[in-house]
């Protein structure tokens, strides 16, 4: 277990490096290099971050795991939904509901909108981390945060989708 997240984040180096490179819309990718890269450095900050918290709490530092651990998740989906209406029109980064990836002006716009739903969800993750009363329950208050703000911008990008394409008609 000690090797496990070098070796998430060793992958997640190699996946974000080699996306812009074989996606259909790459230069897309190219195009959203600053948001691109923060959603790289974030993931890999907040990996290293969990391994040093493991490994003092293997030496026997106590480091608030309970806290921590969810304070992280809850950053990062805040860091993540702060740059998502930055990402450009791309088959691999973002919100890739059918309907956004049809429409350039739907991906914009579902990006934008799932962007500030993540950061909700962050704030809610980040703010029962250090509820004593949720900590305890946390598993659920992230999987129902992270599925709330992935639904309604799965809903939003149909009504988006729906919207534009009926005043074209």
């Amino acid at each position: 277990m000690l090797f496990a997240l070098p070796a998430i984040a060793a992958f997640n180096w190699v996946l974000m490096w080699t996306l812009p490179r074989i996606d259909p819309r790459g230069n897309n990718i190219v195009r959203s290099a600053k948001a691109y890269g923060i959603v790289w450095l974030a993931v890999t900050v907040v990996l290293a971050l969990i391994q040093g918290i493991v490994v003092a709490a293997a030496l026997g530092v106590d480091m608030h795991r309970r806290t921590l651990f969810p304070a992280l998740i809850g950053g990062l989906l805040v860091v993540i939904g702060n740059v998502m209406g930055k990402i450009r029109w791309n088959s691999s980064v973002g919100i890739r509901t059918p309907w956004a990836l049809a429409d350039e002006r739907v991906w914009d716009k579902t990006q934008r909108f799932g962007g500030r739903m993540m950061v909700g969800a962050g704030l809610v993750v980040v703010g029962a981390a250090f509820s004593p009363a949720l900590q305890r329950h946390m598993g659920i208050v992230v999987v129902a945060s992270t599925l709330a703000a992935t639904l309604a911008s799965f809903v939003q990008s149909y009504l988006y989708w729906r919207g534009d394409s009926r005043g074209m008609r």
